[in-house]
């Protein structure tokens, strides 16, 4: 984001955290000029989207993380019917990864998860699954590969991985947001990485 402002440095930025379809509402409202976001299934099969245009930024994946004692952390291919038995914690039911991870596990013919700990905050999922042995989690592919580097967490090497909806820049169709704005933010995860 730091790009995007030297950029186009009076451009006035705010950053505005909640769940998707909370921020889709806002657009499709006008209180807000674009999000960024992964749209779920169920986002997909609104009626009122198909006002609002996607460009996607970005490709993600499903990470299952755990801390670097866990019992499963120094094993290579692990199978999902074996994770599966383990503890875990997980975003809300109704959060994209969490849907995305037990619709994947359908179509493995895997039971669902049961998690012990449900939390949206990334820093508190992070540090439960850092100090708890026995705790495995989620997180988004980016996120997985910091923990990692810092070796704070591990990411299992579970197979098949699970793909992520896309990050996408969602406008409206009848954008007004002026071109040099819109392909800075375009721009900016190509800038960022």
């Amino acid at each position: 984001m730091t790009n995007v402002i030297k950029k186009l440095p009076h451009l006035k930025i705010q950053i505005q955290e909640s769940p998707p379809q909370e921020l889709i509402n806002a657009l499709i409202n006008h209180q807000l000029d674009c999000v960024v976001t992964s749209f779920s299934r169920d986002m997909m099969a609104d009626e009122r989207t198909k006002s609002l245009k996607l460009q996607p930024i970005s490709t993600d994946s499903l990470c299952v993380v755990a801390s670097i004692n866990h019992p499963l952390a120094r094993r290579r291919n692990i199978r999902w019917s074996e994770a599966v038995n383990f503890r875990w914690a997980l975003p809300p039911k109704d959060a994209l990864m969490t849907k995305e991870l037990m619709y994947a596990l359908k179509k493995m013919d895997c039971p669902d998860i049961s998690p012990v700990i449900e939390s949206m905050s990334a820093v508190t999922m992070k540090s439960l699954i850092q100090f708890d042995d026995n705790l495995l989690g989620i997180m988004r592919e980016h996120q997985a590969k910091e923990e990692e580097r810092a070796k704070n967490l591990v990411i299992l090497t579970i197979q098949p991985r699970i793909k992520l909806p896309d990050i996408c820049l969602v406008t409206q169709k009848q954008n007004l947001i002026p071109f040099a704005t819109l392909q800075a933010l375009l721009d900016w995860k190509k800038l960022e990485d």
